[in-house]
């Protein structure tokens, strides 16, 4: 019967340490989330200082290709240096906590991935990268 016991404890202290986890990852993602909706991120290898970076993979669909596409021309057209780019790494020394889930929330999420600066966010409207620009 000790042995029950002691098995229902680690299942309770580990059930309770993954709940606890997940609310502080869940915390960091909401702390480093701007008012625009971009997530704190490392930069990608190789990005320009103060260009705005729209990735969107070679074979996404045509629709996500059209909507990194509008929203580069639009983005010229108000004079805000772009790269559009097909593929992105990343160097990542020294992860800070909560940074590679946030990675993959935003790598996985819908086309096209705007970077502007250290923060990245999906899909975002011309309004929203000209409101993180500025701010």
């Amino acid at each position: 019967m000790s042995l029950v016991k002691f098995l229902i404890l680690a299942a309770m202290i580990g059930g309770g340490w993954h709940y606890w986890s997940k609310q502080q990852t869940a915390a960091a993602t909401v702390a480093a989330t701007s008012a625009n909706g971009f997530v704190a991120l490392p930069a990608p290898s190789g990005a320009a200082p103060g260009r705005v970076l729209i990735v969107a993979a070679e074979n996404c669909t045509a629709d996500a290709a059209r909507r990194a596409d509008d929203l580069a021309d639009a983005l010229t057209k108000q004079r805000v240096q772009v790269t559009r780019t097909h593929n992105i790494n990343f160097q990542i020394t020294d992860p800070e906590p909560g940074v590679m889930p946030r990675i993959n929330a935003v790598m996985n999420g819908e086309l096209p991935i705007v970077f502007v600066g250290h923060r990245a966010k999906n899909n975002p409207s011309v309004a929203e990268v000209l409101a993180e620009l500025r701010g």
